[in-house]
């Protein structure tokens, strides 16, 4: 059907339309005054059917059959482990008896190569240095009605297996190279991110082997040439798939990455020896922070920073406080190289308090740092005490201020006194101030100030607790500055061409921050910066980096806000030559039938690859598609006759027919 029936109705009724116009605006020179009643009722009949059709909306659904060309595309592998399986001329046999069946059947070959690239040619010289598989599959899936043929040894060199890739069409393969091989691999090693000091790691190691006789090689785990594990493993003959859990302790007291290389050892297979070793790395790291709490005299402003120090996650803290010019327990008893964090309120405030603070200052970990609240007691000289000497404050006129927010959430604050004003504006950064210009929040360095004396009030008057959790927000991000911020990857070590999958772990504080990767080269420096959303995904949703060159890179990933760059941990990897294609010689039938099955396709062997003379077929091709049809369907149709009114009844007005 090669029409629409539905437009020529909307045709007919635009042409009774304009013969009814005509009729009218003619009615004068013609003289015949009768005409225009039976004008106007079959111009009000066609408005009216017009609105009927738009009302109704009609619907029309048939069945289109389209005759289809028969196309055969014949994919060739170009790379080099194939000429150690097969010769050219064999290959090019194979490919004229294929083109022979399909011209009996009236197909049209087309010959492609693939290796370094995919191209259009016939010139097979099996000297391709890499075997890559994600522009056939691009090819295959933009031709949907044509039958293709991949003829390979199912070894990729860079990239993914066939079996990884997700294909909308039949994806028939003919496998060449060694059918009969010996090898053990270790597939991968399932770990961890993250593990504690002195915990335990708990390791799966995925390993394959395919060999003709029994054999007893070593599983080792190593770390940095410390044994963790050592098991002789009993190999039966056959293609087998195994699965070793381990159990291992990390190191007492050790931090940063921990390298762990598990190994096949002591077998007397050379099929490959590249997939003997699996190199990974798990994080080891205490994330929990210790603050010391020190409060030189209870105020009001006490309980809400208790409350908020509480909620804020894996933050554990000692609270030492003064009553009565008594300490709860004494500073000597407390080892303060075990805080991470020293949290000032309303301290100090005495000569005593004045002891404590130096004794604290001096003996503290000069990478901990500082929070300091105002208290309701602060004065001239805790803040000279307290303050960088380039930062300059005067006494406030205790009239109330509103913190000034460019944060929606924090316009409704109540206005509150304040003791001093800080006027000097010279911090790193400034995160809130009030609306005279001093300074409410700001940090310096490793140093954070809170000049908030009345935060208590805020935090009563502030009855969905927007303020509390802005500075819950600010409070972690300045102790943890990026620590939970976890970038990890399964390899520590792979082939050029081969991808890095990368994964990276954060709070969800860190959520709406833009990630940027950045790979640098160890040895030239140069970096290549990658935002984190750009990253590709395979099939599973794994991000990966393809395209790596050789040489020792450095990877982490910078999180930044308007105000602050997060850094994660860095990751080494280990880019090695790709020796695969004169290495591996095997023909990896297992995959090659997985990718098949997964596309509703076929595996053939090259040995009874005759028996792909099935999928051609002798009839014509024909291609079946619904077709529907509604009253959206001819838009342009329903503009030409909205048009033609128009200019009609301007017409009709100009020369005076309405």
């Amino acid at each position: 059907m090669k029409f629409y029936i539905l437009g020529s109705i909307l045709v007919g009724v635009f042409l009774f339309s304009l013969f009814s116009a005509s009729i009218i605006y003619y009615r004068k020179f013609l003289k015949y005054k009768k005409i225009k009643p039976i004008a106007l009722l079959s111009l009000r009949f066609v408005s009216l059917f017009t609105l009927l059709i738009l009302f109704i909306e009609p619907f029309l659904l048939y069945i289109r059959s389209q005759v289809l060309d028969k196309e055969l595309n014949l994919f060739i592998d170009n790379s080099k482990s194939i000429s150690e399986s097969i010769s050219v001329d064999a290959i090019k046999s194979h490919a004229d008896k294929i083109e022979e069946w399909g011209n009996k059947r009236e197909y049209k070959t087309n010959f492609y190569l693939f290796g370094d690239t995919l191209r259009s040619s016939r010139d097979l010289t099996l000297n391709d240095s890499i075997t890559r598989y994600d522009q056939i599959i691009n090819k295959i899936n933009l031709t949907p009605n044509h039958l293709n043929l991949i003829l390979t040894d199912g070894n990729p060199t860079h990239g993914f297996r066939l079996s990884d890739f997700e294909i909308n069409n039949p994806l028939n393969i003919i496998g060449i190279g060694q059918q009969i091989y010996s090898d053990i691999s270790i597939d991968k090693v399932d770990c961890p991110i993250l593990a504690a000091a002195g915990d335990s790691i708990n390791l799966s190691i995925h390993l394959h082997s395919n060999i003709d006789s029994t054999l007893s090689p070593t599983l080792k785990l190593i770390s940095d040439n410390l044994m963790l594990y050592s098991k002789e493993i009993d190999l039966p003959a056959g293609n087998n798939i195994y699965k070793y859990d381990i159990t291992v302790l990390v190191p007492e007291d050790y931090s940063g990455v921990l390298n762990l290389d598990a190994i096949i050892s002591d077998s007397s297979i050379n099929q490959n020896n590249l997939n003997n070793i699996f190199k990974t790395q798990v994080i080891i790291r205490d994330l929990s922070k210790k603050a010391l709490l020190i409060t030189g005299s209870l105020s009001p402003n006490t309980q809400a920073i208790n409350k908020i120090l509480m909620n804020i996650p894996d933050l554990s803290f000692i609270h030492l406080y003064e009553v009565e010019n008594k300490w709860n327990q004494s500073l000597d008893n407390i080892d303060l190289d075990n805080f991470k964090v020293f949290i000032y309120d309303n301290f100090p405030l005495t000569d005593t308090d004045l002891d404590i603070y130096n004794k604290i200052e001096s003996r503290r970990a000069k990478d901990s740092k500082i929070i300091y609240f105002e208290g309701p007691s602060y004065d001239f000289n805790t803040m000279n005490m307290i303050m960088p000497d380039n930062k300059k404050f005067t006494k406030d006129n205790s009239q109330r201020k509103k913190i000034i927010s460019d944060t929606k959430s924090l316009d409704n604050l109540i206005p509150v006194r304040k003791n001093l004003k800080i006027i000097n504006k010279d911090f790193n950064k400034i995160y809130l101030a009030y609306s005279d210009s001093s300074v409410a929040i700001a940090q310096e360095e490793n140093d954070l100030y809170i000049f908030i004396p009345e935060i208590r009030k805020i935090f009563i008057n502030d009855p969905y607790d927007l303020f509390q959790e802005y500075l819950s927000k600010i409070l972690f991000l300045f102790i943890d500055f990026g620590e939970q911020i976890l970038l990890s990857t399964s390899q520590r070590e792979i082939l050029e061409g081969e991808y890095l999958f990368l994964d990276i772990n954060y709070p969800d504080i860190y959520d709406n921050f833009e990630i940027e990767i950045i790979i640098e080269d160890k040895v030239s420096k140069k970096q290549r910066i990658i935002p984190y959303n750009k990253i590709k995904k395979d099939i599973s949703g794994r991000r990966y980096i393809d395209n790596l060159d050789q040489g020792l890179h450095q990877v982490y990933a910078n999180l930044s806000s308007d105000k602050n760059l997060y850094k994660s941990n860095v990751v080494d990897i280990n880019i090695i030559e790709n020796s695969l294609e004169t290495s591996i010689l095997n023909r990896n039938e297992n995959d090659m039938k997985v990718a098949g099955l997964k596309s509703s396709g076929n595996y053939f062997s090259l040995e009874d690859y005759k028996a792909l003379q099935s999928l051609m077929k002798s009839k014509v091709i024909t291609k079946r598609s619904n077709v529907e049809l509604n009253i959206h369907s001819f838009h342009k149709f329903w503009f030409i006759l909205l048009i033609t009114l128009i200019i009609e009844w301007f017409l009709r007005k100009r020369k005076g027919l309405l």
